[in-house]
């Protein structure tokens, strides 16, 4: 089976400082009469500002995330036009530039920030590490997102800042084995000092379509972004993200698709709901022969230890510190009502903690 090899784009932009904005939004509201009705009503939206996500890009620490693991943080990578490696001090520097350029502020309610997020297949990159070796790997991705940042920045008109390449971000799968989301953080000022011009709300804008007269389903400008990703890793095997519309099976009507979607999630839930009651029946089966053996005086610490593991891997919370806080009262109450032993290596929840140590080592 061949691994996967994308090269995909996700953008967002920011203003300077955190912005709060009132938007209009839909929404269904019961009517005095009992019947439902769509109303249009007013509702706060919060927004990130640019110094928040320049903090968690360059890692400074002052925002947290359960993803990033400061062990691997050293082999991340932060590029400037500058050669200084600090992407806070370019950001600012295109500020006073745009100062001096225009003779003004950027304007408050302005976005100033705008970023791209250039996603690789981990599994290609572990590819790439493998045939080139670690370093040179990195530094051939480097030269990529040079490329796509300077390609960028030529065509849609807007001022480089640098990016910044991650390696420290992932999670653990089911089988415990780490899986890195390698990203970068493209970073662009919104202005455009060869043309005296900022250029996101053009960029924003979708267009028509010259033969139908209606607007574009997608933003042409964004799909030429997603080339410019694909053109930049050409060279190192990477291909283009595909389109979420071009992966609809035979472009399907939206009601077929969207019952489609509900299926999936159905089947999905409902075999969630299976795994749990399987678990359930074995842990209380587990339960029942380690009270059985301690009762007539037999080791019970493979039960206990096989009742523990039950709830190790239940994924519904709930339902694990429900179960977790029962075997804790069982166990307190046979202690004080019984003459009943429960050895430390037959507690059932001593063996649950120490699962717990262990997952966390």
């Amino acid at each position: 089976m061949k691994h996967k090899h994308f090269v995909s784009v996700r953008t967002a932009y920011y203003k300077h400082t955190e912005h709060t904005k009132q938007i209009r939004k839909k929404q269904k509201v019961t009517q005095s009469n009992g019947q439902q009705a769509v109303e249009t009503v007013l509702v706060t939206k919060n927004y990130r500002s640019a110094m928040a996500i320049l903090d968690h890009v360059i890692r400074a620490g002052t925002t947290k995330s359960c993803n990033v693991h400061t062990q691997l943080t050293q082999h991340n990578h932060t590029e400037t036009l500058d050669k200084s490696g600090d992407i806070i001090n370019s950001y600012y520097n295109a500020r006073k530039k745009y100062k001096r350029t225009t003779g003004r502020e950027f304007r408050s309610d302005g976005n100033t920030l705008f970023e791209h997020v250039v996603v690789l297949s981990e599994a290609h990159v572990n590819w790439l590490e493998e045939k080139l070796g670690q370093d040179r790997a990195k530094d051939e991705i480097v030269n990529c997102l040079k490329n796509y940042s300077q390609s960028f920045a030529k065509k849609f008109g807007f001022e480089e800042l640098g990016f910044v390449l991650h390696f420290d971000e992932g999670a653990y799968d089911h089988n415990k084995e780490f899986k890195r989301n390698v990203h970068a953080h493209v970073l662009f000022f919104n202005y455009s000092f060869e043309h005296k011009k900022s250029n996101l709300k053009y960029l924003a804008k979708k267009g028509v379509d010259n033969k139908t007269g209606r607007t574009h389903s997608q933003n042409q400008h964004f799909v030429a972004i997603q080339d410019l990703a694909a053109e930049s890793f050409e060279k190192l095997r990477f291909k283009r993200g595909v389109s979420k519309f071009r992966t609809l099976a035979k472009h399907l009507p939206k009601h077929d698709f969207l019952l489609r979607k509900l299926a999936k999630t159905k089947q999905k839930y409902t075999s969630t709901v299976d795994d749990i009651e399987r678990l359930k029946i074995d842990f209380l089966d587990y339960c029942k022969s380690w009270f059985e053996m301690l009762a007539n005086s037999k080791k019970a610490s493979h039960t206990a230890a096989l009742a523990a593991n039950c709830l190790t891997i239940t994924k519904d919370m709930h339902l694990k510190e429900e179960l977790e806080n029962s075997i804790f009262e069982a166990e307190d109450y046979i202690k004080s009502n019984t003459n009943i032993d429960i050895s430390e290596d037959e507690s059932i929840t001593k063996a649950i903690n120490n699962n717990k140590r262990k997952k966390l080592k």
